[in-house]
């Protein structure tokens, strides 16, 4: 995986899932990726996963699969008969920082958890200006859009399945800024989908 110069701000990268007609969820709603998990459970899938996390030392999750993921990946870290980089990435995730969005949650139960109330990119700033590795969105296409309508995500982590799902949320909605990309990495998987990195092209300041 191509590296960058991360010494004068933080990289903020955007995780996601997209089937092949641009679905982050499935038709039967937001907790709906069975057509996801053939592909991520893959071995290419789950050392991709590894090489995409592990500089990151913030992640940031929405609502929902902050409350996912926290029913389901710390027993992972704890379960030594679990394939090693799932356990990798679920011992990475309970012990870097997390930070939430969200105005519902109140407290939070996971350990390096922090609850925010405010507009992602206000936020990506703030943490901009601390020292640290890569910021990564996990899987949230609301944090992920917001970042995109603010020009605050620098990589495009996307795993393509080939899944026609055909139904539930598309990954980009309508009046975002145009925007342009490079692709840096890519790879394939043993069930067919693909692994690209996309990194942001900026003009020249």
């Amino acid at each position: 995986m191509t590296q960058r110069d991360t010494s004068t701000r933080r990289a903020v990268v955007g995780n996601i899932s997209l089937s092949l007609d641009s679905r982050v969820t499935g038709r039967g709603g937001d907790s709906d990726m069975s057509w996801v998990v053939p592909h991520a459970i893959s071995d290419a899938s789950r050392d991709f996963m590894v090489r995409v996390t592990s500089p990151a030392t913030t992640a940031l999750l929405g609502r929902r699969n902050y409350q996912g993921f926290g029913g389901y990946w710390p027993t992972v870290a704890r379960y030594e008969s679990a394939d090693p980089r799932d356990r990798a990435f679920a011992q990475w995730l309970d012990s870097v920082e997390k930070v939430v969005f969200s105005s519902t949650v109140k407290v939070a139960e996971w350990d390096n958890t922090r609850i925010v109330d405010a507009a992602p990119a206000t936020e990506v700033r703030r943490l901009r200006m601390r020292g640290g590795g890569d910021i990564i969105v996990l899987n949230s296409v609301s944090v992920i859009n917001s970042l995109l309508e603010a020009d605050e995500l620098d990589r495009m982590s996307i795993t393509l399945c080939p899944e026609v799902v055909g139904g539930g949320t598309r990954l980009f909605e309508d009046g975002l800024p145009a925007s342009s990309w490079r692709l840096i990495d890519m790879s394939s998987t043993e069930t067919g989908a693909i692994s690209l990195l996309y990194d942001r092209v900026r003009e020249a300041r």
